[in-house]
């Protein structure tokens, strides 16, 4: 009886299963079938790259691109830049660069060596958490210049979250605005969860100068920054400046004879 119960039940598997595929297998309606235009999306959406920031070094072997198993920020930032590898950097995606920490790393400190890092297309720069990995620049230069005016893609904007930059200085500098950051006219720039520290410039924006374009700050803290002309904090020369959330902090401009932007 079992062997009959067994066979009957094989049976009548084999029967559904077939069934079923053939039900599987049926000429969809017309009106199922997927539109040129979707397809025509689908083949054209680009995935951004994610890059890992391994080490906190800034030396001349990750400012030459010269391979030690470890990717950088400069690296990252350059690959990003040119959309193509660079030292242990793969390359950057066209539109949508994501670059990250590994978690050993957030709560240190990334001392620069070769000067202020460029940002040239659209790229966000997280660490997960506020104020989670400083950047010093030690009074040797700016920390960032966003510019990507002119750059591959469609997407612009440049996002800094979880930083704390410190020591910005652009004395004797040949642009000599945004003493931790400048940012060029034309971009669409956010940072939030961050902290501008100690940061100079001898001419306008002590710890941000920003051109003709938008500007977003979030939940970030303003403190200690100088400028010999104007704008202690921030200079604004023209564009949409929103600040939510933001502590500005004994910032200076003009030194004995105080000028605007305090």
């Amino acid at each position: 009886m079992f062997k009959t119960w067994f066979n009957l039940f094989v049976r009548d598997s084999l029967t559904s299963t077939k069934r079923s595929v053939c039900r599987r297998n049926r000429q969809r309606p017309k009106s199922m079938e997927p539109s040129g235009t979707i397809a025509e999306v689908l083949e054209q959406r680009q995935l951004l790259t994610l890059f890992v920031i391994d080490t906190l070094s800034d030396d001349a072997d990750d400012l030459s691109g010269t391979s030690d198993g470890l990717i950088s920020l400069r690296e990252a930032l350059q690959a990003a830049n040119s959309n193509s590898s660079f030292g242990d950097a793969p390359a950057g995606a066209v539109d949508g660069d994501l670059i990250v920490f590994q978690n050993s790393l957030i709560g240190g400190t990334l001392s620069m060596q070769n000067g202020e890092f460029a940002i040239a297309d659209d790229v966000s720069i997280f660490t997960g958490t506020a104020s989670g990995l400083a950047i010093d620049a030690a009074g040797a230069s700016r920390i960032f210049t966003i510019n990507a005016t002119g750059f591959a893609g469609t997407q612009r904007a440049v996002s800094l979250s979880g930083l704390e930059l410190l020591n910005g200085n652009t004395s004797g500098s040949a642009g000599d605005d945004g003493g931790a950051v400048l940012v060029g006219d034309g971009e669409d720039v956010s940072i939030l969860l961050s902290t501008i520290f100690a940061s100079h410039a001898d001419g306008s924006g002590g710890a941000i100068a920003t051109g003709n374009g938008l500007l977003t700050l979030n939940r970030v803290t303003l403190s200690s920054n100088s400028a010999n002309r104007a704008g202690g904090g921030i200079e604004v020369v023209a564009g949409t400046v929103t600040l939510t959330g933001v502590n500005l902090i004994n910032n200076d401009a003009g030194g004995t004879a105080p000028s605007p932007g305090n």
